[in-house]
């Protein structure tokens, strides 16, 4: 239930209007008292500390590109608490991507007539305004065909027909919002037709910044509370906060709070003064403060034992945390790419005793197969669909070249899982150990080449899917992220299947993708500092006979090829002489 009485509280304080100057009815604090504001809130309920948070999001579209008018008739009833407001951005295929927005607004006279529905509005369900945004040219897409409107709850037309039931924050309304015929005068559009685009992103890039301060205020709330109780908790006959384990894990949270508060500060401070980086102060703070709140939290329950389920005495921080990480926006998408590694074709092949390939002797390069998926992976990244492409390879240490030559083409990082038990893994094994792998990195998207194994019957992919409960993408040529889903594209006999699921998914690519790219030498350059993890199946928390077990094949011969009739070589020689020779060459055989 949203806290109504709270908000009254805040709204008597002057905390609702600390976004807004002062001629507005506003206390006109600067960035860094505002993060201080929402941090101390957030200390004692991240609910709470959501209503400053948003009445910011949702009207700083209207201080970026709003009239001296607009700005006279909503900043005042926001300052003082009367109204709520919301920020209406996010819709069920576009989330991380803003560009994929589909509402529609269409110009009618003196208004725009907005249809669509948006999804995951934080208090959409109890705002009186709400800053939407919708395209106003569809055929010039989201970035250049998308405006902003300020749209009041009253307006006919407007619904809320539905609340998302969240993991934690339940006391902050998450709502569907339907928009069917409503009519919007042309002076409660922001800015001009086709800035949508713009104005969202400056949006973000400052709003990031409450977020960032929320994660470090829960961080701190259950610092304390886990240092309150460590201080009482009494097992073996001494308090539970004397425990050097104990004491390493509070150290290592107050640590891991202060850096992640300093480093919002700092934002703040690149927000106050507009500059021209604050994007990537912003989106730096929200990342490693949400990271902070998630371990922190996850430790404080730690520290309570049993009583870190039990609300009292632990705080519901974590849970709260734990629905936090996105915020306004989704706070990355990760792909990793499974890399194999094979031999290079003019390598010679060699095997142990046991007949098992030994490729240790041999250069590696990328499994052709696989650089199709690097590719797809790639352009998702350069449309911004993705944040961050990550490599994942296993196989000997040589295999680390193949990892760089993809580090060349792009993508962030890479890791390589190596051991000695890896040799003449079958596709079931692997599997088994790239599932371990990904569950280690989680990310949102895994792609692997069409054919995973040397069978090149895609065992491997449906395996790692299997093994991990995930949806399976397989075969597509085109793969695309909107939102929280994935979906690829698939050929069949009369033209193509679109293919969906729900992240995270586990998907495979074909040759359809199109031509991979070449390692340029500022790449090859780059991929020399890119960071390449080196595991080992202890890291996994795979033994080497869970790994045998794991596989289903094994090779019990390798026979060599068959033995080629002799040849002869003819050359420098006279026609005749040469056909003489060739002549008595076959009919020696019997040939001729």
């Amino acid at each position: 239930e949203f806290p109504w009485d709270l908000k009254e509280l805040l709204a008597r304080q002057d905390l609702l209007g600390t976004g807004f100057e002062e001629q507005y009815g506003g206390t006109g604090l600067d960035e860094l008292s505002q993060v201080i504001v929402a941090e101390e809130i957030a200390r004692a309920d991240a609910t709470t500390s959501l209503i400053p948070i948003v009445q910011k999001l949702g009207s700083l579209p209207i201080t970026l590109a709003g009239t001296e008018e607009q700005k006279q008739r909503y900043f005042p009833r926001l300052a003082s608490g009367e109204w709520l407001i919301a920020f209406g951005l996010t819709e069920a295929a576009a989330g991380s991507d803003v560009a994929a927005n589909r509402m529609r607004a269409r110009r009618d006279g003196d208004a725009y007539v907005l249809n669509g529905s948006k999804r995951f509005i934080t208090h959409g369900s109890i705002a009186n305004v709400l800053t939407v945004f919708a395209l106003t040219d569809p055929q010039a897409g989201g970035r250049k065909g998308m405006s902003t409107f300020i749209v009041e709850s009253e307006t006919p037309g407007f619904s809320s027909p539905r609340l998302e039931h969240k993991l934690g924050i339940r006391g902050s309304p998450t709502a569907e919002l339907q928009f069917d015929d409503v009519r919007v005068l042309v002076e409660n559009r922001l800015g001009e037709e086709g800035d949508g685009f713009r104005i969202a992103m400056q949006t973000l890039d400052r709003s990031r910044l409450g977020i960032a301060a929320q994660a470090v205020g829960i961080a701190q709330g259950a610092l304390d509370a886990a240092i309150g109780y460590a201080g009482q908790r009494e097992q073996f006959g001494q308090r539970i906060g004397e425990f050097q384990g104990i004491q390493f894990m509070l150290a290592d949270m107050a640590s891991q709070t202060e850096a992640a508060r300093q480093l919002t500060y700092a934002a703040a401070a690149r927000v106050q003064a507009r500059a021209a980086d604050l994007p990537y102060w912003t989106s730096t703070a929200k990342l490693i403060a949400g990271d902070t709140a998630m371990r922190v939290t996850s430790d404080a329950v730690q520290i309570f034992g049993g009583y870190g389920y039990i609300w009292p005495p632990a705080p519901p921080a974590g849970r709260g945390a734990r629905a936090r990480p996105g915020g306004e926006r989704g706070r990355s998408v990760k792909i990793v790419v499974c890399v194999k590694q094979v031999p290079a074709t003019t390598a010679e092949k060699r095997y142990t005793p046991d007949f098992r390939l030994d490729r240790t002797s041999a250069e590696s390069v990328i499994n052709p197969l696989d650089e199709y998926a690097i590719e797809q992976a790639l352009r998702l990244q350069e449309a911004g669909t993705v944040e961050s492409v990550a490599y994942l390879g296993m196989g000997p240490e040589q295999a680390a070249e193949a990892l760089r030559r993809a580090l060349a083409m792009g993508g962030d990082e890479a890791y390589l899982v190596t051991d000695d038990a890896l040799s003449g893994a079958d596709a079931w094994a692997t599997a088994r150990v790239l599932a371990a792998a990904l569950n280690k990195l989680a990310p949102d998207v895994a792609v692997m080449g069409m054919a995973s194994d040397d069978a090149k019957r895609s065992l491997v992919p449906g395996a790692v899917a299997a093994i991990r409960g995930l949806p399976l993408l397989s075969y597509g040529s085109e793969l695309r992220l909107e939102g929280s889903v994935a979906r690829i594209r698939r050929l069949n006999a009369t033209g193509y299947d679109i293919i969906e699921a729900p992240l995270p998914v586990v998907a495979s690519v074909t040759d359809q993708v199109g031509e991979p790219r070449y390692a340029s030498l500022k790449g090859i350059m780059a991929a020399k500092r890119k960071p390449l993890e080196t595991w080992s199946l202890a890291d996994l928390g795979i033994s080497p006979d869970e790994l045998r077990g794991a596989a289903l094949t094994r090779v019990v011969e390798v026979r060599p090829p068959e033995t080629k009739a002799p040849t002869e070589r003819i050359e420098n020689v006279p026609p005749d002489e040469a056909a003489t020779r060739i002549a008595d060459w076959l009919a020696a055989r019997k040939l001729l």
